[in-house]
């Protein structure tokens, strides 16, 4: 399995940043809600660290928390197809990223990220529950999960990520939900000249922190794609920690940045 070192994994920053900004169509963006997306995989991730999801699904806060309407479910899918293609091993990180941008080209920044994060719970909460199907006594219930999961992970339903992945996962999340925060606020001073021309001089920061969301989103479905087939005892080979710790580390940054413009913002405005 390739690895990859983040945005100047291959020393050449400058041209990275290039190749993702000619991916995004600004002209023709695809606009939805994404909180509903927000909610549903915030749900899976607490369930991934054993904590109880509250609500009810069914009442009337289930129905405006998960809207079916306008959702990407397509390009969802077409992400999920692209997290298969890394597990083969024929991409890096970085590659499947790239391509990953290129399919969500009509989308804004917040969508492309949330979007690949929503791929990766879709996948991870449909393996978790195939795979607690094979403790029932129904025999549809126990052939479906035999068809579907490696007999390694049968012997230990139900699938469980390690701690360390799902922190980074979490990490993955918080950005999100700010590069959200970010546009929204955006949003709102975007039609005033001098507030939009500002904006645009911290675009590239925006799309690194986008870019390093998708790239670490990738980096978890390849782990989890490897604990599907071998296990819950799986652990990242040492090139997948190193590697899942730089991306954490540069997560941590690449917000920190964020949080520091956001607040420059305010104040100017103010």
């Amino acid at each position: 399995m390739a690895a990859s070192n983040g945005v100047d994994a291959n020393g050449d920053e400058a041209l990275m940043m290039k190749r993702i900004l000619a991916t995004h169509k600004h002209l023709d963006v695809n606009k939805f809600d994404p909180n509903p997306l927000l909610h549903a995989i915030n749900d899976v991730i607490q369930h991934a660290k054993g904590i109880p999801v509250e609500g009810n699904a069914s009442g009337p806060e289930g129905h405006l928390r998960y809207n079916l309407q306008h959702l990407p479910y397509e390009a969802i899918k077409s992400v999920s197809c692209e997290f298969s293609c890394k597990h083969s091993g024929a991409s890096t990180t970085s590659e499947v990223a790239i391509r990953v941008f290129q399919s969500l080209g009509n989308y804004s920044w917040e969508a492309k990220a949330v979007i690949t994060l929503a791929a990766f719970a879709a996948n991870y909460g449909s393996y978790v529950s195939i795979s607690k199907l094979y403790g029932n006594n129904d025999l549809f219930s126990k052939s479906t999960a035999f068809l579907q999961l490696s007999p390694y992970l049968l012997k230990q339903t139900p699938l469980k990520l390690q701690p360390e992945a799902l922190k980074v996962v979490e990490a993955i999340l918080d950005l999100a939900k700010y590069i959200i925060e970010i546009k929204s606020f955006q949003s709102q001073y975007v039609q005033h000249k001098m507030f939009a021309s500002i904006f645009a001089v911290h675009e590239n920061d925006l799309a690194k922190a986008v870019y390093m969301s998708i790239q670490t989103t990738v980096a978890c479905a390849s782990i989890l794609m490897n604990t599907v087939a071998l296990g819950n005892e799986y652990t990242p080979s040492p090139v997948e920690a190193e590697e899942l710790l730089n991306f954490e580390m540069q997560l941590k940054v690449i917000h920190s940045t964020l949080i520091s413009e956001m607040k420059s913002w305010k104040e100017y405005i103010g």
